[in-house]
């Protein structure tokens, strides 16, 4: 997760990793500056990395299993029912 993010930030600033690395990656972590009113600050990006991140990943929780929609479509319903719409007769 942590190099794919690593690859857009090179994509969308038209650079390799190795740059992006060399540029944001402090310590082992993604770190932006920024300016504010009171002088530039530090965020870094996301947190889950490195050590805690396998006791967040016990916490995700788990996406129930693909359903299909339970009705069926209606034109495959109306051919299996065999009943004319006319007039009514079985087929």
């Amino acid at each position: 997760m942590k190099y794919s993010m690593l690859k857009s930030f090179a994509g969308k600033y038209r650079t390799k990793v190795k740059k992006i690395k060399a540029r944001y990656v402090k310590n082992g972590t993604f770190t932006v500056q920024y300016a504010t009113k009171r002088g530039i600050k530090e965020a870094t990006f996301p947190r889950s990395f490195g050590k805690q991140s396998k006791l967040l990943i016990s916490n995700v929780d788990v996406l129930p299993a693909y359903r299909r929609y339970e009705r069926k479509n209606s034109l495959a319903a109306k051919i299996k029912a065999g009943v004319c719409k006319m007039c009514g007769t079985s087929v």
